[in-house]
This record gives structure tokens, sequence and C-alpha cells, in this order.
């Protein structure tokens, strides 16, 4: 447990700490035990075990500045057997730090590509979407990111909107106001929003009742 200000509950224990100290109370033994800030609390049973913190353990840059630093002393006291140590150490800890960046570098890279295939297909899927929407569901869609389509067995009216694939299908009444909303999509991964507008929207035309059938339904 942190040894940060606060109220804390552990078991039968309860802790309170300020700047300087740490309160811990037993209940089931009526004692009250306090220890510094750097110490961590543990429980056992309701028994307090009070241990000093375990600083982080050095990264291979750290440890590898430690053994410079190190080495430099050794070198200006003239301890050429302790040097030769230390400059075997560095050089672990040089391979090792420097395969460690060229693994981030390289998991840098592949974030930056999959970035870009993800805009990529983002991109495909809205221009593959348009070219299925009539000139006036392309306008409301430009304009505010959603198109409206007739049910192909009931000719109900569907407002289809992007942005979000939460309950992002309104049923309409004869006067367009929304009665409740639906919730259908693909079960792909990383699918484009466009590919997801799309499918819905070739459904509701084609295979309504199965839409209505598997969609889950939500208030307005």
């Amino acid at each position: 447990m942190a040894s940060t200000a606060g109220w804390y509950s552990t078991g039968n224990c309860t802790t309170t700490t300020n700047a300087t100290t740490l309160c811990c109370w037993v209940s089931n033994t009526n004692t009250m035990t306090t220890a510094t800030t750097t110490a961590d609390l543990y429980t056992n049973g309701g028994w307090v075990y009070l241990a000093e913190r375990q600083a982080p353990p050095l990264t291979n840059e750290q440890l590898l500045k430690r053994d410079l630093d190190l080495y430099a002393k050794a070198m200006e006291e003239h301890n050429v057997q302790e040097a030769e140590r230390l400059r075997r150490g560095i050089a672990e800890w040089e391979g090792l730090v420097a395969e460690q960046r060229r693994m981030a570098e390289e998991a840098e890279r592949q974030r930056v590509i999959r970035t870009q295939e993800r805009e990529i297909a983002k991109n495909r899927a809205k221009e593959l979407l348009l070219q299925h929407l009539s000139p006036q569901q392309q306008e409301t869609y430009r304009k505010h990111d959603w198109f409206v389509v007739e049910g192909g067995r009931s000719k109900i009216k569907y407002r289809i909107r992007g942005g979000t694939l939460t309950a992002n299908v309104d049923v309409l009444d004869k006067t367009e106001k929304t009665t409740h909303r639906l919730c259908a999509h693909p079960r792909l991964e990383a699918c484009p929003m466009g590919d997801q507008l799309l499918a819905q929207k070739l459904t509701l035309e084609h295979a309504e009742d199965d839409f209505l059938r598997i969609a889950n339904r939500h208030a307005a």
C-alpha cells in the first residue's frame, strides 16, 4: 500500500497517513502501529507487517551510466583490475541498450505503418460507401455524417449515423422523428467505419428482417 495522504482499509487494518508518519490501526489487537512514510504496509489475517519500500530496479541505461562513472573513477585511481572488469560490463550494457533502442525504433516504425494502413483503409472505405449512396445521401453524409435508407420490406426509414457504432441506426416515424435506435454491425476487428455503415445500409435494404432479428434495441 503506498503511503500517501488519505484513509485506507485492508482486511482488519485501517490506516491513515500524513506527511511524516504512517499510522496503522490493528482491530484484532486493539493497538496502534506507526511507521515512517518510507514503509509499505502488508496484512495477513489481520496482522500488520511493515517493510522498507524496495527501490525500482535500474534500467539498462542507468546501469550503463553507473558503470561508466565507476570506470572513470577506477581510471583516476589507477585501479587497472577494477577498470578492466568494469570495461567488460560496460560492453555488455552497451549491447543491451543498443538492442533495446533498436527494438523500440522497430516498434515505433511498425506503429507508424499500422497507423498509415488504417488511414488508407478508412479513406478507401469512405470512398466505397459514397459510391453506393444516392446524391441526397452523399450530401447529408458529408454535411451531417448521416444518411437515410429505406427498409427493403417495411419501407420504414432508418437514419444511419457515422462517428459511432453504438445504437447508430435511428428508426424514424412518418414525421422523421426517432422512435427508437438499433445497434447491429459486422463483427470485424478494426473494420473501417465506411465499411460498417455500408454493411448496415445494404442489410437494411436487402435483408431487413435479418437486421431487425439480431439488432439490439435502445430507447430514443
